[in-house]
């Protein structure tokens, strides 16, 4: 089961308007689990559905906020290395402001 070969599916928003398609707002995979409870005297079996969804737009948050991160160290790296004049200017270059 998590042996990295399932199929994504995409999870989608109807579109705003009729000529355009969903909007894709998540993908993920769903397995099936085997459970058996105990009720009174009564032994019951069901299979239960299990969904693991992946937000795109929390992944996009996430990833811009490690980019955040990363850069704001490199600029503190770089403040131990290098005088005053030499950090603003990597601390420029890792902000691509040139």
């Amino acid at each position: 089961m998590f042996d990295g070969t399932q199929t994504l599916t995409e999870v989608t928003r109807p579109a705003a308007a009729e000529d355009e398609p969903p909007e894709v707002i998540a993908v993920g995979y769903e397995f099936t689990v085997q459970l058996t409870a105990k009720v009174g005297d009564v032994e019951l079996t069901w299979t239960e559905r299990r969904f693991v969804i992946c937000s795109l737009a929390h992944q996009r948050q996430q990833q811009t906020r490690l980019q955040e991160r990363v850069a704001q160290a490199m600029r503190e790296l770089a403040g131990l290395t290098r005088g005053k004049r030499e950090e603003a200017v990597v601390a420029s270059r890792i902000d691509g402001r040139r």
